[in-house]
């Protein structure tokens, strides 16, 4: 295999699974994530399977975006019927549809909601011991210390979002009662 790990994702979530990413490969990982190793002029659903053919394992990272990605069931999908080892990282507390259940319902989830970036470290230990693939100590340091820039700085930039977005649903509502 090319590649530890092949990231599905919708592109609605492209910052979190991009956070992911950034933390496994830290951690010694060798990720497959679109559209980083799509070359530019392949056809894309081609790359995006030989993706998964030439990765250990899927990393689903779900989401209501993810749940809702006729991709990324066609990803699961794929893996699924190449025997590969599929693990559903819920990054939000959502039912997953009928498909993707499917596919998923005899699996074991890594829950990583509310805050799924502090789980990053945890994540990693995970994956390496289903991939028999160890996590050598300056990998190890390099986790725990991405894994705390990525907690810290992902949470500020969600909680600076829910401020934004409520700081303007107020100022719609104050102009709602003209």
């Amino acid at each position: 295999m090319k590649y530890d790990v092949f990231i599905s994702y919708s592109n609605k979530d492209e910052a979190i699974a991009n956070d992911v990413c950034h933390v496994l490969e830290d951690g010694g990982f060798k990720c497959w994530i679109a559209p980083r190793n799509i070359q530019p002029g392949k056809q894309y659903a081609r790359e995006i399977i030989n993706g998964i053919n030439s990765s250990s394992m899927l990393l689903l990272i779900f989401t209501s975006n993810s749940n809702e990605s006729e991709h990324v069931i066609n990803e699961v999908d794929r893996a699924f019927n190449a025997k590969k080892t599929i693990v559903p990282f819920l990054a939000e507390n959502v039912v997953m549809n009928e498909e993707l259940d499917y596919y998923l319902a005899r699996k074991q989830w890594f829950v990583a909601y509310p805050r799924y970036s502090s789980r990053l470290g945890e994540l990693i230990t995970t994956l390496a011991e289903i991939l028999q693939k160890p996590v050598t100590g300056n990998n190890r340091q390099q986790v725990e210390t991405r894994d705390e820039v990525v907690v810290n700085s992902v949470y500020e930039k969600h909680e600076e979002a829910r401020l934004s977005y409520e700081q303007a649903e107020c100022l719609d509502s104050e102009g709602d009662e003209d």
